[in-house]
């Protein structure tokens, strides 16, 4: 089943919240759209980007953006949370990168997209 995942932190936040005792925590994960590059290796004009961002428009469309994970932190904050810490991750997609970290997880992502 699809959920809206506009509703995804606001509904977990409300529902851990109230489990939580003080001190405790909770940990949301999620990736953003469009998709980006760092190394100037993904041109303006790339189909891969076009097609992202045009997925992100027809999300929005439908009123179910994909890039709601950018409003998480206000989310967990109107829902009560404090001292929210924000992490972000470079998580490649391929096993194109040089450093031996990110070759490992690009190759492991693309190894879990193929469906092994």
């Amino acid at each position: 089943m699809f959920h809206p995942q506009q509703a995804v932190a606001p509904r977990c936040s409300d529902l851990e919240l109230s489990h939580l005792t003080p001190g405790g925590y909770i940990e949301l994960f999620d990736s953003v759209t469009p998709i980006a590059c760092d190394d100037g290796t993904l041109p303006p004009d790339s189909p891969l980007l076009k097609w992202s961002n045009l997925l992100l428009e027809a999300s929005r469309k439908m009123g179910r953006p994909i890039d709601s994970v950018l409003q998480y932190k206000q989310q967990l904050a109107d829902a009560g949370f404090v001292n929210i810490v924000q992490v972000e991750y470079k998580w490649p997609i391929n096993p194109w990168p040089r450093d031996k970290k990110h070759k490992t997880l690009g190759t492991l992502m693309s190894w879990s997209q193929a469906g092994h």
